[in-house]
């Protein structure tokens, strides 16, 4: 992939509102299928440059950019790339908001992890905080229920699930709060489609770019949509990306065919 193509793709998407209906916030599905099967044969550095120049014209494009970040290696490798980015582009690598999620519900070795990194890549960091903690949301809802580790997102056969309800009082509208709070207009988030079914649908119904025109009311960047766990850890080693030591307590590389063997 070089810059001629991302760039292309960048400018596939002009949102225009016509009436109550929203047009070319995404790139044709051509390109959206393309970039799927492309990414499927190519080396881990071919995968980067992809990924630094949709950043680079993602954030040319921007007055206010921000990554989401959790401060999972994901999100991590979100903010490495988009420092890269910045540095290509002549600009001040730490010149960029960071927003995090707190949903008062994080391992200690997240706190720590994220007061380490803050510190050390001098991240312009902006906490947000849920209006209500996990318990009180799960009290107002009646209790956990039987499908609160099992019922996918989306699933409505009897209701919206309590584990969506959750993630939407204590991720969602937050983020929603902060973008319009901060004019944020370009939001780079660390999704990647191998995660499960509905990631990999929801990266090929939007693919890399594209303006959310109804959750963020913004636009949205995943640099590393198409990448695989074993990309993932391929380049941490190769970059000695920083990560958090809870990785190190229970990180599986590799599946076995037999999960009973883990």
């Amino acid at each position: 992939m070089n810059d001629d193509v991302a760039l292309s793709y960048v400018e596939q998407i002009r949102p225009i509102k016509k009436g109550n209906t929203w047009f070319q916030t995404r790139a044709d599905k051509e390109t959206r299928y393309n970039h799927y099967l492309t990414h499927k044969d190519v080396a881990i550095e071919t995968k980067e440059r992809w990924s630094i120049e949709l950043l680079k014209n993602a954030l040319i494009n921007s007055k206010k950019p921000v990554i989401s970040c959790s401060f999972g290696i994901d999100s991590v490798i979100d903010i490495f790339l988009t420092r890269k980015a910045l540095e290509e582009l002549g600009r001040d690598p730490s010149d960029i908001d960071i927003v995090w999620n707190d949903t008062a519900n994080e391992f200690r070795e997240v706190r720590l992890f994220q007061k380490e990194l803050t510190e050390k890549w001098g991240l312009h960091l902006i906490t947000t905080k849920p209006k209500k903690t996990l318990k009180h949301i799960i009290s107002d809802n009646g209790g956990i229920t039987s499908d609160y580790f099992t019922a996918r997102k989306g699933q409505r056969k009897e209701g919206r699930p309590l584990s969506e309800k959750c993630c939407g009082s204590l991720k969602h509208e937050p983020m929603r709060r902060a973008i319009k709070g901060n004019q944020w207009d370009l939001v780079i988030v660390g999704l990647r489609a191998d995660e499960s079914r509905q990631r990999l649908k929801a990266g090929l119904r939007d693919g890399e770019y594209f303006y959310s025109s109804s959750e963020w009311k913004a636009f949205v960047c995943r640099p590393i949509l198409w990448w695989t766990e074993r990309d993932v850890w391929d380049y941490v080693e190769k970059e000695n990306v920083p990560y958090n030591d809870l990785y190190k307590k229970n990180l599986i590389l590799n599946y076995p065919n037999n999960t009973k063997e883990i």
